[in-house]
């Protein structure tokens, strides 16, 4: 969005702003950005974790090291997509496609991620079962994120001496 005002529409207005236009002035400021994103939304949203009670469970059988660890805020990948998505939703060039599939894409392993953690939240389940849960969810979530890709079509023709192996 910041890209598309100060660039694309007020450049014209202050010539400075010209300089929205370099990749790696807004790739700096963007990570600028999700460095300050997550010092302060941080700790609002592990506040907000533990209101919901939203806890590690931890079996009685395992080490009494690890009971101490018991209520320890899970879904720490909340802060991190919404570190990555904000960022970008302000300096990315919107008008790309491929933003809007790595968009796309964080949220939806973001999603994955809060499904199985609310799967281990509600039913306590093994870990064996867990795993078995991830892995399903990650290649049906990769297999969203490559199709848009696979249907591309090249602009350019390939040369017959190509497809002859001439």
């Amino acid at each position: 969005m910041l890209y598309w005002l100060l660039y694309l529409k007020l450049f014209h207005y202050f010539p400075p702003f010209r300089i929205f236009r370099y990749l790696t002035f807004r790739t700096a400021f963007a990570s600028l950005t999700a460095l300050f994103t997550a010092l302060i939304i941080g700790p609002i949203v592990i506040n907000r974790l533990r209101e919901f009670q939203i806890g590690q469970f931890i079996r009685e059988e395992g080490p009494k090291a690890h009971q101490k660890k018991a209520g320890t805020p899970t879904m720490g990948g909340l802060l991190i997509v919404i570190s990555i998505v904000v960022p970008t939703l302000l300096w990315a060039d919107l008008s790309n496609r491929f933003v809007w599939i790595a968009v796309f894409s964080v949220c939806a392993f973001g999603a994955i991620g809060f499904a199985v953690c609310m799967l281990a939240l509600t039913n306590a389940t093994t870990r064996m079962y867990m795993v078995r849960a991830w892995l399903v969810a990650f290649w049906t979530g990769r297999t969203f994120q490559v199709k848009p890709l696979s249907s591309e079509t090249t602009t350019a023709p390939v040369p017959p001496q190509l497809l002859l192996g001439r």
